[in-house]
């Protein structure tokens, strides 16, 4: 795999072929590493894949790794996560499934408020070169990952943590934002807001969005989305994620880093990802 580096981001091109035991290994390691690099920590839960030895599962079977945020508020509010590997609805399809909860008992099962799993799998099989790309911050993390046809951008899945009015990450409760994209250039986005205290979660496919505040050059309509809001009751700001709609396209290219500021005072860095031809993602990049 080819891949280059921003601080804790990576970008990796690869086909992600899954014909065999050995390339089920290669992508479902390749992945594995770059989530230990970006700073999700395993946990020490039994019965983790072992990459070393497993086969490639059968259709709609899945292999897990147990992951944590291990940000700022990882002690004192853990988010679990549970990344599953294995085979779509085809014997040769690279499958993956995303849950979140706030414990684990140790054995595989995350345990507490829970979200998932979120399927992520392509609709038909992956025969050509694609991108991922991902990154972790205090309080978000995001990844940009396969779909199945070649020009129509990646499914992606993303988890943010609330922000005050200064972009300072707080509060005890998260956001899993899940996006699949589809041969008819859309891309449907699902939001899983997890108040932590009323042990609720609230999902929906409408993001509540309020005016880039600072719109880069070549993001005219750029909008800053509040997938938060759907879990508290004020609008809350999120940095870790922006969109742009244009049928123009936009200004950047595919995978290029550019500067905005979202909270007065704190310029971010973002990555620019394709997903469709007039939906841009752009995802802190630092």
């Amino acid at each position: 795999m080819g891949m280059t580096t921003s601080m804790v981001g990576y970008v990796v091109s690869d086909t992600f072929a899954h014909t065999s035991d050995a390339t089920f290994r290669a992508w479902g390691k390749g992945m594995s590493d770059q989530l230990t690099a970006v700073g999700l920590a395993k946990t020490a839960d039994t019965g983790q894949i072992d990459w070393a030895t497993v086969a490639r599962p059968t259709t709609n079977t899945w292999g897990y790794e147990i992951r944590r945020m291990s940000d700022s508020l990882d002690t004192a509010s853990p988010i679990f996560i549970k990344i599953e590997y294995g085979t779509g609805g085809a014997v040769t399809r690279p499958g993956l499934r995303i849950s979140t909860g706030t414990g684990s008992n140790g054995a595989g099962t995350l345990t507490g408020l829970l979200t998932g799993p979120a399927d992520l799998a392509p609709t038909s099989n992956v025969s050509y070169n694609t991108t991922i790309a991902m990154c972790r911050v205090d309080g978000a993390f995001w990844c940009s990952w396969i779909t199945a046809v070649s020009g129509y951008g990646n499914n992606v899945w993303a988890i943010f943590r609330p922000q005050d009015s200064s972009g300072t990450v707080t509060g005890e409760d998260w956001t899993v934002v899940v996006g699949l994209s589809g041969t008819s250039h859309t891309l449907t986005l699902t939001a899983y807001c997890c108040d932590r205290s009323a042990s609720v979660v609230r999902s929906g496919t409408d993001f509540y969005s309020v005016p880039f505040p600072a719109r880069p050059s070549g993001y005219a309509l750029g909008r800053v989305l509040t997938p938060s809001i759907f879990a508290y009751p004020a609008l809350t700001l999120c940095d870790g994620m922006l969109q742009a709609r244009s049928t123009a396209g936009p200004e950047y290219t595919h995978y290029q880093s550019f500067s905005a500021t979202v909270f007065p005072g704190k310029p971010r860095t973002y990555l620019h990802t394709p997903h469709n031809n007039s939906t841009w993602f752009c995802w802190i990049w630092e």
